[in-house]
């Protein structure tokens, strides 16, 4: 989705929500190209710091602004890439496979594609890395969100706390539980993902190709033994 100026200037000031609803932050402002395309967004924070985010990393609906989580952005651009290595060496592989390109083409394209997919397994790495650290950061959370719920059950039962206050307290605390949850899934089916498409077999080998049947070789009519004459003598 292309946002020009024009069309980008009702979002500023509108707040922004993770994909679990989470609130982030808002909008204050924008950067353009030239050609009036908006390609990064100011974003302020909850916390009140900003930051100079990519347009992509934004998905813009009728009613709500929601920011892709970091973590996701990674995955998805790592799989991208580890699936256009895929296609591309099926083709390089068939091409010549059927003769369509010559062996030092296919040589070519075959050590780009080998240093390429040396770079993406390092970047998928580093990605599964920046997942797992994100999933303990969110099981930390939930630890968190459980004994603070624990807490207000035991002074609610205690008589300590009212039922009203009670309740609304730990509807919220439930309700962030869950995202907190949701977000773990969506790690873990990502990692899941990114490890099956990065150990998946990748042939960067030369495929088999069909030759033509040589020619059978005729061979050469052995030499004959020198023939050997006997001289006889007639009587006289």
């Amino acid at each position: 989705m292309i946002l020009t100026v024009e069309t980008f200037e009702k979002y500023v000031g509108q707040s922004v929500k993770d994909p679990y609803g989470r609130y982030v932050g808002v909008i204050a402002g924008f950067f353009s190209e030239i050609d009036g395309t908006v390609n990064y967004v100011s974003l302020e924070y909850a916390n009140g710091e900003f930051a100079k985010l990519s347009v992509s990393r934004f998905e813009f609906k009728p009613d709500s602004v929601i920011l892709v989580p970091e973590w996701k952005a990674e995955a998805d651009e790592v799989k991208m890439k580890l699936e256009t290595v895929r296609k591309r060496v099926k083709a390089l592989d068939d091409l010549f496979a059927k003769g369509e390109i010559a062996r030092h083409a296919y040589e070519e394209f075959k050590r780009k594609l080998e240093t390429d997919l040396g770079k993406l397994r390092i970047e998928a790495k580093e990605v599964r890395k920046n997942l797992q650290h994100r999933l303990k950061e969110l099981e930390k959370q939930k630890e968190s969100l459980e004994t603070a719920l624990a807490a207000m059950k035991m002074m609610f039962f205690s008589g300590e706390l009212s039922e009203p206050v009670y309740r609304r307290s730990s509807e919220i605390i439930k309700r962030n539980i869950e995202k907190c949850d949701a977000e773990k899934k969506d790690i873990r089916a990502a990692m899941d993902e990114l490890e099956k498409i990065e150990s998946a077999p990748i042939s960067l080998t030369a495929p088999h190709k069909e030759e033509k049947p040589e020619e059978s070789m005729i061979s050469a009519p052995s030499e004959e033994a020198p023939l050997v004459v006997h001289v006889v003598e007639s009587e006289q």
